[in-house]
């Protein structure tokens, strides 16, 4: 029996959050090395864990 289904593309909001991200984290690296405040990144790192550990479900 052959079975085929049609693969879907990642929805928009995910390659939205992909793009989002990418560019929170490159702001977030200009901003450490013009103003030496590293502690930026690691509250954004702690955000990110979050709501990923959230929308998994874990």
């Amino acid at each position: 029996m052959v079975s085929s289904y049609r693969k879907k593309g990642p929805a928009p909001y995910e390659m939205a959050e992909l793009i989002i991200s990418g560019i929170v984290v490159i702001f977030l690296s200009v901003i450490e090395k013009i103003g030496e405040r590293q502690h930026i990144s690691i509250w954004y790192f702690c955000l990110v864990d979050t709501i990923l550990l959230h929308q998994s479900n874990l």
